[in-house]
């Protein structure tokens, strides 16, 4: 048994052992190369993101650690996901899905993420750390919606073309309107933007009005879902909604997220219905960092209650997260403190998807403050 970094000339048998392992998981034919193309580019720098484990002279077990540099209002976090945990069929049962998410989890320390997220059964995955939390806003918008609501309003002198791999200019603009959010994982030129947008055989389509691109989506392959919704600002995202659905002429869904608080007043006011969905499992690493950088984001958006909190997080050590007049922020802690919990524990209290309540009785400036608008966008998985 050998454990080691993937490289290039792994590629082909990467890709095999990812796809036969996730076809029996699935119950259908899964073509990575189409599924996930930002993580399968045939070199050193992608492939050694994977840790695979070799016995009998082949690939067997794999367990990919992908950077997700995050810009959170103006200032960089290090997230990563932890996936594609796989290991053939013939070596289940052998310990070395556990070998590989435990090498997994030492790289994430060691190459100084403040956070991870992965997908998967939480029964599994808890162990390592990961807990469900953060809050996606997920919003069903009907035909009878744009036509009988305000959105009645929006759409006027609309086009929807498809975004090619080849189309510069319309890549450029996307990628310039999609990091102009207040949360964003870094795409790095125009390639890597057409790989996300297209993950999970998602279709990339810009958004004209009056010939002036005004925004941009991506759909999913059954066309029920707009996985991807960005635009230049409010009144031209409510157009790209209206013009979604006209060229769609069905029903569709859409995911906001806590902090796009503008859209979601007025989405609340159309919308056929909604719901609040847990976007992955995270695991925080460093508290210190993220909570800082989420009590900032929700500042950005609405007014802190005064006061702070203390926790003693037992696998961390001690925080104190605070708001007055002037600042709000997250700083360690030398002293009692207000709280005591687990690392687990102190993930739901601080991002759970509800109120701190639910984990223990808060304080006053927790039961305002809490949960922080962790979220995620479901295309910024690999």
């Amino acid at each position: 048994m050998e454990i080691k970094r993937l490289k290039k000339e792994n590629y082909d048998e990467l890709i095999s052992l990812l796809n036969l392992v996730f076809s029996k998981q699935n119950n259908c034919e899964m073509v990575f190369e189409k599924e996930l193309p930002n993580m399968c580019v045939r070199d050193d720098a992608h492939m050694r993101k994977h840790v695979g484990l070799f016995a009998d002279d082949k690939l067997v077990s794999v367990v990919g650690v992908y950077p997700l540099p995050t810009m959170v209002l103006n200032r960089e976090i290090k997230f990563c996901t932890v996936g594609n945990v796989a290991t053939h069929p013939d070596y289940e049962g052998l310990g070395y899905m556990n070998i590989l998410l435990n090498r997994a989890m030492e790289i994430v320390k060691e190459e100084g993420y403040d956070a991870c997220r992965l997908g998967g059964d939480r029964a599994r995955y808890l162990r390592f750390g990961f807990e469900l939390c953060g809050r996606n806003y997920s919003y069903y918008i009907t035909t009878k919606n744009t036509k009988k609501s305000l959105l009645s309003n929006y759409g006027k002198n609309t086009s929807v073309v498809e975004i090619l791999s080849s189309d510069e200019a319309s890549l450029t603009f996307a990628r310039r309107v999609y990091h102009q959010n207040k949360v964003s994982v870094i795409r790095n030129d125009n390639a890597e933007m057409f790989r996300v947008m297209t993950a999970w055989k998602n279709i990339p389509y810009m958004v004209l009005k009056n010939d002036v691109p005004i925004g941009y989506f991506t759909l999913t392959p059954d066309k029920k879902t707009a996985s991807e919704v960005y635009a230049t600002d409010k009144e031209a995202y409510f157009d790209t909604l209206v013009a979604i659905s006209n060229y769609l002429s069905e029903d569709f869904s859409v995911t906001l997220f806590e902090h796009d608080i503008d859209l979601i007043r007025e989405m609340n006011k159309c919308a056929e219905y909604m719901s609040i969905q847990i976007p992955s499992n995270f695991n925080v690493v460093n508290f210190e960092n993220v909570v800082d950088a989420y009590i900032k984001l929700k500042a950005s958006y609405t007014r802190l209650a005064i006061g702070g909190v203390t926790i003693s997080i037992k696998e961390y050590g001690k925080i104190k997260i605070f708001a007055n007049d002037n600042d709000c922020g997250c700083t360690k802690f030398d002293g009692e403190c207000d709280f005591e919990l687990s690392k687990s524990e102190a993930t739901r209290f601080i991002f759970g998807m509800h109120p701190p309540v639910s984990v223990i009785e808060p304080n006053m400036f927790a039961k305002a403050n809490f949960p922080l608008p962790l979220s995620w966008n479901t295309q910024n998985r690999v």
